[in-house]
């Protein structure tokens, strides 16, 4: 009989497909995926928030969350800086 396994009984718990390497791959592609058009949708969230309230520094800071997850580093930084100068203390 062979037996499973360690690390492939540990993924089947935490709920990750384990059924070929490719659909390990493929899930976690989508993973990232979902994530990154999660980040994409709380930015525009935060942009339209910033428009109806341009004086809130959290949602600056929270801007700079996403747009820092997505990997646009100079454009967070100034988001923070602009959460830094309405008061917020990041």
């Amino acid at each position: 009989m062979l037996q499973e396994k360690p690390e492939i009984g540990a993924m089947r718990d935490q709920g990750i497909p384990h059924e070929t390497p490719l659909s390990t791959h493929a899930w976690h592609k989508n993973m990232i995926f979902t994530e990154f058009e999660l980040n994409e949708m709380a930015l525009a969230a935060y942009e339209q928030a910033i428009q109806l309230a341009p004086h809130e520094a959290s949602l600056y800071y929270h801007r700079g969350q996403a747009l820092e997850h997505l990997g646009r580093i100079s454009e967070a930084q100034q988001a923070y800086a602009e959460a830094r100068h309405l008061g917020y203390d990041c």
